[in-house]
């Protein structure tokens, strides 16, 4: 349980490097296959428990119609069985450990510790990015331990070359180096020396990279685009709940928008904060207003072909004639990842009416998922975007880059969680401040790392937190504080590729 300190929200990332190599001592030291398997599940497993404990965030779901207790059934169901689920993929992992150990003599070589270390995040990360969409209802890829080292933005540049998953193998290797030493302390100079060497490598290649993008950026000033976000902070009603008038949510965001100094290229509004189909009514009036301050519109919304229902993210570009507004052109980003529970509910047909209930009055039909994820062109900047969940897959940020885009895009919505204290109280005010921002900071941690991934600057755009700027090298440029509202103005680096 103590591997949660390492957790994005604790702040304790230096703990993984050493601190699985107790499960790996386990793994070495069982007296059998099935004790070893055991120990090893135990142990996973209280990791998780612990790391997923921002589940119980969401409760309590009173304000969708259901009881206290059901809305607490659902929640500490949902939080167990993910993290069981979690733990039964490493249990192959764990299998392959013991054998090697066992062949090798309770000592691994570095080809057997490469053979684990990749085994690891072929599961983490490969196997849990790629699970259906209705096995997404457990799954979330949001566990992996890479994302503890956000803050040492030195150490993880390397993930330019190697991924995050790159990383965390890296991670699971310097674990299993430590857990021989135990057994055998003849090389422990040696083998120190070696880490030793690794870490300052790793370290002064960051800090150069790092200094060199600050120097990029300074001599490509004529590259950099202003922005303008709105972190409105409505509540969870105001966009999931279909009695909500969209008109009056977004003349709430005008008048926030207005606050903006001057006009900027971009103006970027949450997930969500468009929550019609039917957008006409606004476009004569909220929409061609937002003209006085951005020359682009962003905003989140659901959006209809025919009889399917997208998660969009739509891009209003603005038309003019002698300086006045004459129309505009939309585009539309669909989301390729969605969200159990949130955008679809796994096995809708056999469900119970009371949980079909819940579907029916946050999404209604369920969202259907775009083909793939494809960037958006507004003249020479080319947009990666992405909403909320797909910040957890880098394949759709490397995707859309390798096509050409120079900024990343991520619009989210995460007011659903709060204190997992909250599984104490029955109404809907939080019983603490302690742990509500949990999940938002999981979720910029992780997109430091998709940031850095790609060698591109990343808009975060939130309705309640994190919003803000994630230059190319990881670090954060701006960033507005969580569960309030906000308007923050900056510069954003198109890159030029040169």
């Amino acid at each position: 349980m103590t591997l949660s300190l390492s957790s994005a929200y604790v702040g304790l990332g230096v703990y993984v490097w050493f601190g699985l190599a107790p499960l790996f001592f386990l793994i070495n030291t069982s007296s059998s296959i099935k004790k070893s398997i055991s120990e090893s599940f135990i142990f996973i497993l209280s990791y998780n428990l612990s790391f997923f404990i921002w589940i119980l965030g969401v409760h309590p779901l009173t304000w969708l119609g259901i009881t206290n207790t059901e809305s607490l059934a659902i929640t500490i169901l949902i939080w167990i069985l993910t993290a069981i689920f979690h733990s039964l993929l490493l249990i192959p992992v764990f299998l392959l450990t013991k054998f090697l150990y066992k062949f090798e003599n309770q000592k691994l070589s570095f080809i057997s510790i490469g053979l684990i270390a990749l085994s690891w995040v072929s599961i983490t990360h490969l196997l849990t990015l790629n699970l259906n969409q209705d096995f997404r209802a457990i799954s979330i890829p949001l566990n992996q331990i890479v994302y503890s080292q956000h803050e040492f933005k030195e150490l993880i540049q390397i993930c330019h070359i190697i991924g995050a998953i790159g990383l965390e193998a890296l991670i699971i290797a310097v674990n299993l180096i430590l857990t021989n030493l135990f057994e055998n302390q003849k090389n422990i100079r040696k083998t120190f020396i070696l880490l030793l060497i690794l870490f300052l490598s790793l370290y002064f290649y960051g800090k150069y990279e790092i200094r060199k993008y600050e120097n990029y950026r300074i001599a490509n000033q004529n590259n950099l685009i202003s922005f303008a976000i709105i972190q409105a902070n409505n509540p969870i009603a105001s966009n999931r709940i279909k009695k909500v008038d969209p008109l009056t949510l977004s003349e709430r965001q005008e008048t926030l928008s207005s606050q903006i100094n001057s006009k900027v290229n971009l103006l970027l509004w949450s997930e969500g904060s468009v929550p019609t189909i039917n957008k006409t009514p606004l476009q004569n009036t909220v929409f061609r207003r937002l003209s006085n301050f951005a020359d682009v519109f962003i905003f989140g919304t659901p959006h209809g072909v025919l009889d399917n229902v997208y998660n969009s993210i739509d891009f209003m570009i603005y038309k003019y004639r002698e300086g006045t507004v004459i129309g505009f052109d939309l585009k539309h980003y669909f989301k390729n990842k969605l969200m159990p529970y949130g955008e679809y509910t796994p096995f809708y047909k056999i469900l119970p009416n009371k949980i079909k209930k819940i579907s029916d009055e946050t999404i209604g039909k369920n969202y259907i998922a775009a083909n793939e994820a494809k960037r958006i062109k507004l003249n020479d900047l080319t947009i990666a975007g992405s909403l909320c969940s797909e910040l957890l897959f880098p394949q759709i940020f490397k995707k859309q880059v390798h096509e050409g885009a120079n900024l990343l895009l991520n619009l989210n919505d995460l007011s659903w969680f709060k204190s997992p204290l909250n599984i104490f109280k029955k109404q809907e005010e939080s019983l603490s401040k302690v742990g509500e921002d949990w999940v938002k900071k999981l979720f910029f941690s992780v997109a430091i790392f998709r940031a850095i991934e790609n060698k591109r600057e990343l808009i975060l755009v939130s309705n309640n937190g994190y919003s803000g700027l994630i230059k190319a090298n990881g670090v954060v440029a701006i960033q507005t504080p969580s569960n309030r509202t906000a308007i923050i103005k900056n510069h954003a680096l198109k890159y030029s590729g040169k």
